[in-house]
């Protein structure tokens, strides 16, 4: 029983850890709007947040970003990956 409670705690001090890793992470390459709407998304979607959070740090590895990342610029990104996302789709077909 207490190693289950460790257990999770251990778990949840690690996310919370990555959780500020890449807030930080968010606070140096975005600008103070672009901030606050990844802060937004977090909230609204985790996994996009999380989408975000890995294309902005290849982009950043890679050169590719100049200086701070403004809201426009960050939407633009944004709407690029949903464009990117393909949606299922269910087809039928009656014999």
């Amino acid at each position: 029983m207490e190693d289950d409670n460790k257990k999770r705690m251990e778990e949840q001090r690690k996310r919370l850890q990555a959780d500020s890793q890449k807030r930080m992470f968010f606070k140096q390459v975005l600008d103070d709007k672009a901030f606050e709407r990844s802060a937004n998304i977090r909230m609204a979607s985790p996994e996009l947040y999380d989408q975000l959070y890995s294309v902005l740090s290849y982009l950043m590895q890679n050169g590719q970003l100049s200086g701070k990342v403004s809201e426009e610029k960050m939407l633009a990104l944004l709407r690029k990956m949903k464009e990117t996302k393909r949606e299922p789709t269910i087809s039928f077909s009656r014999k």
